[in-house]
């Protein structure tokens, strides 16, 4: 039995999903039908997948998700109590769970369709009932498959954990949200439309990675990182900003690497390693999570990282 009255060194806030999964020999296009199909279900959502990781990662994990009142939602907490994650604020929605459509092709890239469900009801006033949690959490982690709203709130709340907010799927944020975070996580397209909506560079200014990190430190935030797929991560922190090579593994299915990374990296940061440290294993754990196919199975443990990167 998990004590839900322990503190909690990750608090992760955001969305469930139930994915379906098409393994096909090419993404289709648009009008194409794509007949060589194996198909996969599985759960799934960046929350779900990333409170998972910083489980798996070594993590005290307490997650806040809504999902519905259906066999999918009564699946995913269960699941997740068995994996050893505080599912006490995960509560039921009339609407149906989360579900994301995922096709896969044979060299491991993705394409998503997501119907939200019950995420869109993880609302301020779920947030707010788990205040007493995310005050005593060493770090917060959020995504952006919820109510913006309610991604507010958890910023709004007095904390002195460490935030960490990946901002996927892209949503409008404004510099105010920059500039409640300790660490964003970002894509090199989410960094792009970020400086370009809070920050707005002189028209037909292109920043590269270093300028456009310094130009959202000025906002508050203390810690970017920029994630660039196989080509590793672009770290700018604290004064140093530098680039990470990725670990070169033989991809089967890049779908939750990303998920993967933050899970990781804010279990890292709760255990208190340094935040390169934290990166690094973020990288090898995410790099170790695309050798297998689907978002939650392929989420490697502790264990299997450091024997990876004692490799």
């Amino acid at each position: 039995m998990i004590d839900t009255g322990a503190q909690k060194s990750v608090v992760v806030v955001g969305s469930t999903n139930v994915d379906l999964i098409m393994q096909v020999s090419q993404l289709p296009a648009p009008g194409e039908t794509v007949g060589d199909a194996a198909f996969t279900q599985a759960l799934g959502g960046k929350g779900a997948n990333q409170a998972l990781a910083a489980t798996r990662a070594g993590a005290s994990v307490s997650f806040v998700s809504v999902v519905g009142d259906d066999d999918y939602g009564r699946n995913a907490r269960e699941a997740f109590a068995v994996e050893g994650i505080d599912v006490a604020h995960m509560t039921n929605s009339c609407e149906p769970t989360g579900t994301a459509l995922i096709f896969v092709d044979r060299h491991g890239e993705n394409c998503i369709g997501v119907a939200p469900g019950a995420n869109a009801k993880c609302d301020v006033t779920k947030v707010e009932q788990a205040h007493e949690l995310v005050q005593t959490a060493r770090v917060i982690l959020l995504q952006l498959e919820i109510p913006l709203d309610s991604v507010r709130a958890v910023l709004n709340l007095e904390s002195r954990a460490h935030t960490i907010l990946n901002a996927a799927p892209m949503l409008e944020l404004t510099p105010d949200d920059i500039g409640k975070l300790d660490t964003l996580v970002v894509n090199q397209t989410e960094l792009t439309q970020i400086v370009g909506h809070c920050v707005r560079p002189r028209k037909g200014k292109v920043l590269n990675n270093a300028e456009a990190c310094r130009s959202l430190h000025t906002l508050g935030v203390t810690n970017v990182v920029v994630t660039l797929g196989k080509e590793g991560v672009f770290l700018s922190s604290a004064g140093v900003q530098k680039a990470l090579p990725g670990f070169q593994v033989d991809a089967v299915d890049t779908t939750g690497a990303g998920d993967t990374f933050c899970g990781a990296l804010a279990a890292r940061l709760a255990l208190e390693a340094s935040f390169e440290d934290a990166v690094t294993f973020a990288q090898a754990a995410a790099a170790l999570a695309c050798t297998q196919l689907g978002a939650q199975s392929a989420i490697p443990v502790e264990s299997a990282v450091q024997a990876f990167l004692l490799a």
